[in-house]
């Protein structure tokens, strides 16, 4: 009985265990929703039974709108959530509510006629590019209203950075300091909240430039090169204490925003860059709080780029039997040119067009040949080498030179260097992965010249040059002899058969 009621306890222990650990899977309903005629501010409301849960929207085009793109126009409330759309597109609408075991689901659709509306909202500078002037005016609501200032890099989207927030009445004006913002122009949006009525958001109908005086010093001294697709920028370190890195941005031409940028320390950076042309770049100081200061956007002269085309002429084939190189290069004046092996510069300050023999030593090289502009533009041009002057190894296992022998052929064996061709007799002979062969040569009576080639792909050669004589040996003697009294017994057989045929007659 013991044993039983632990054994008992000890499944209830496991069930337990489970049921705690046991993940919970998400249950998701669909519903639509016709739209049939114009709202200028919809509310849908989307409840259901129990639990909680998450919304999503889909319009008839297809596009999702849910929590993360909606924000503040996305309100939950207890088993349900209040979505806030402006003018929603006619057809129909897509809902999904994804929750534990929502039940039922309810979805409604209405216009919001006491919503908060904001009628003006306007912005003008006070004269320093930190300070701002700004009014506004709200229907529908009269005092207590929530007010955030929020600046963007464009004017749509409310995901700008905020940048002041106050409690006023439903008209109004005041001055604000702005002075956690990086340089830049920007759009100011405002957005007007009442805990009964929801928001409403406003943007200003023009961008204006914020500048404000705890901003880090611009840079200054900015240079910038193209080495072949890599683009190279310098710049003067900062002098301002407050500087703690650099910035570096690029931008695709008429953009407001960089479409990349990079954080550093050093006073130098480079990258690869595609579509010169159509690309900016800027350089701006960045304080402890990562704001950057005053920055111009530069482009890079692309027909300077186009300048930089030489015609080099290097020799042909990677592997050379030869320490010595001629490379011939021609070039537009006011352009310069330097040849290097690797990072050691060989030949530097070339003004002028010509040939240009290098000396290299046995090895590996790569090549390179730069074309300079005076603005520290360069194009390179560049090829390996493997240079080789040595002549590959050919060992034989015996000097086959003078050998006499009686046999119809000799096994000729060896071993050469691997990467090597093997000739014998001028004709190409199959050897192993390790250069080993064994290759047997017919023999005629006489002297056989031999001639066994090692040749890299360098060109370089080790030869073995030989003779060796098939000599008469007894047995073919012997064979010779018995052929010869056959032949003369036939004939001393033919002769007494016609001498016989001859007294017959």
């Amino acid at each position: 009985m013991k044993k039983f009621t632990a054994l008992l306890m000890w499944i209830m222990t496991i069930l337990i265990v489970f049921l705690i650990e046991a993940p919970v899977y998400a249950v998701e309903k669909n519903a639509e929703l016709d739209i049939n005629e114009n709202i200028n501010k919809a509310v849908f409301s989307i409840s259901w039974e129990k639990g909680t849960g998450s919304v999503e929207l889909i319009d008839p085009q297809g596009t999702i709108y849910n929590k993360e793109s909606l924000k503040d126009a996305y309100v939950e409330k207890d088993k349900g959530v209040f979505i806030f759309l402006s003018q929603p597109a006619l057809g129909k609408w897509q809902v999904k509510v994804k929750g534990q075991d929502p039940g039922k689901i309810l979805v409604e659709v209405s216009e919001f006629q006491d919503l908060i509306k904001i009628d003006s909202f306007t912005v003008e500078g006070a004269g320093d590019n930190e300070n701002f002037n700004i009014t506004w005016s709200i229907s529908n609501v009269s005092s207590n209203i929530e007010f955030t200032v929020f600046a963007d890099k464009d004017n749509s989207g409310d995901d700008g950075i905020e940048v002041y927030s106050f409690y006023g009445e439903a008209s109004g004006s005041r001055t604000i300091k702005v002075d956690n913002l990086s340089y830049g122009d920007y759009y100011f949006y405002l957005r007007a909240r009442a805990s009964d009525k929801t928001f409403d958001t406003m943007y200003c109908t023009n961008p204006l430039p914020v500048i404000n005086s705890s901003l880090p010093a611009k840079v200054e001294n900015i240079t910038a090169s193209l080495e072949d697709d890599m683009i190279k920028i310098k710049w003067e370190k900062a002098t301002d204490y407050n500087v703690k890195s650099y910035r570096v941005m690029f931008f695709e031409k008429g953009a407001k925003s960089p479409y990349y940028f990079y954080d550093t320390e050093e006073l130098e950076f480079e990258s690869i860059i595609e579509d010169v042309s159509n690309r900016e770049f800027a350089v701006a100081a960045l304080n402890g709080n990562d704001i950057y200061g005053a920055y111009e956007r530069l482009s890079i002269d692309e027909k300077l780029i186009n300048n930089l085309k030489a015609e080099v002429t290097f020799p042909e084939g990677e592997v050379q039997n030869t320490q010595r190189l001629i490379i011939e290069i021609n070039f537009q004046q006011g352009l310069k040119a330097a040849i290097r092996d690797g990072e050691t510069v060989l030949k530097d300050n070339i003004t002028k067009s010509g040939r240009y023999i290098l000396n290299l030593n046995e090895g590996n090289h790569q090549i390179v040949v730069t074309i300079q502009d005076d603005k520290g533009n360069i194009k390179n041009y560049s090829k390996s080498y493997y240079i080789d002057t040595y002549a590959p190894q050919l060992n034989l296992t015996k000097d086959y030179d003078g050998i006499k022998t009686t046999a119809s052929y000799i096994t000729l064996a060896g071993d050469i260097e691997p990467n090597a061709k093997l000739y014998i007799n001028d004709k190409e002979v199959e050897k192993s992965d390790t250069g080993v062969f064994s290759h047997k040569m017919k023999l005629a009576f006489g002297k056989n010249k031999v001639s066994i080639k090692a040749i890299d792909p360098a060109g370089n050669q080790s030869s073995f040059e030989g003779t060796i004589t098939r000599a008469i040996g007894a047995d073919f003697i012997r064979l010779v002899i018995f052929f010869i009294i056959i032949a003369l017994s036939i004939v001393f057989i033919v002769f007494l058969y016609n001498k016989k045929k001859r007294g017959n007659n």
